[in-house]
C-alpha cells in the first residue's frame, strides 16, 4: 500500500498555498527532493526520524508519509448487527496516524523552545513537557 507523502514544516508567506502533496510537486535530479512553485523552496522526502529532525532544524520543507483516513477502520455507535472486525493493519495505521500527528505538533513549533532530545524515539521535546509528543515517553519537565 502506497501512503501519501505530505509536506511539513513549511511556513512560506505567500499568495498562493501549498499543494501539500508531494505528488503535485515539480521533480528534480534527486528523486527525495522536489521543487514546490508555490514558494519556491525544495522540498526534502524524509523516511527516517533523523532526516525528518535534521531537515527540520535547518528549516527546510519536509515530506513524510502518513496513512489516509480511510486505511484506518471506521467507528461504530451503537450495537451493530455484524461484529466490526479491525484488522492488524489499521491498528499499526492508526498508531502510525497518531505518531505522525505529534510529528506534525513538534515540526509547528518553535525550534527554540527545544532543549532536549526524547531519549525512547530522539524527537526534540520542549521543556514544559513532561512526555514526548510523539512517542509517548517520559521525559520529565527541564
Amino acid at each position: 500500500m502506497a501512503l501519501p507523502r505530505t509536506i511539513r514544516n513549511c511556513r512560506p508567506v505567500i499568495a498562493e498555498p501549498c499543494p501539500r502533496k508531494w505528488e503535485a510537486l515539480t521533480d528534480t535530479a534527486d528523486p527525495a527532493v522536489r521543487h514546490c512553485e508555490s514558494c519556491g523552496k525544495s522540498v526534502f522526502f524524509c523516511a527516517t526520524d533523523e532526516e525528518t529532525i535534521a531537515h527540520a532544524r535547518a528549516g527546510e520543507c519536509v515530506a513524510r508519509e502518513e496513512p489516509e483516513p480511510g486505511d484506518l477502520g471506521r467507528m461504530v455507535l451503537g450495537r451493530p448487527s455484524v461484529p466490526v472486525v479491525v484488522t492488524p493493519e489499521q491498528i499499526a495505521n492508526r498508531a502510525r496516524r497518531a505518531r505522525e500527528r505529534g510529528i506534525n505538533r513538534v515540526l509547528g513549533r518553535d525550534p527554540a523552545e527545544f532543549g532536549r532530545a526524547c531519549s525512547g524515539c530522539g524527537w526534540p521535546v520542549p521543556g514544559f513537557r513532561e512526555t514526548c509528543e510523539v512517542c509517548g515517553e517520559r521525559v520529565g519537565r527541564a
